[in-house]
């Protein structure tokens, strides 16, 4: 939950910036949902560790494979994004 819950939070920051902005910002927008990604982090693995502590390994442990699962799919087209077949 954590993990989705963060990706949604970074796509959900990302795409409030116009498509017709300015590269510039809209890559200062990634890199501020990025940061404020792993504040967030921060603030709920300290939370899990406080208040449940009895289950915060199974936590970390499930929060590293779902980034890895997130770093294989990108991985899944090496020739970028597939095309449609005509």
């Amino acid at each position: 939950m954590i993990a989705a819950f963060l990706s949604i939070y970074v796509a959900l920051r990302f795409f409030a910036v116009s498509p017709q902005e300015q590269p510039e910002r809209m890559l200062s927008s990634l890199f501020r949902a990025e940061a404020m990604k792993w504040v967030w982090v921060v603030l709920l693995f300290g939370g899990a560790a406080r208040y449940a502590a009895d289950y915060f390994v199974a936590l970390v442990v499930g929060f590293m494979v779902s980034l890895v699962v997130h770093w294989l799919a990108l991985l899944w087209y090496p020739n970028g994004v597939p095309r449609r077949r005509k």
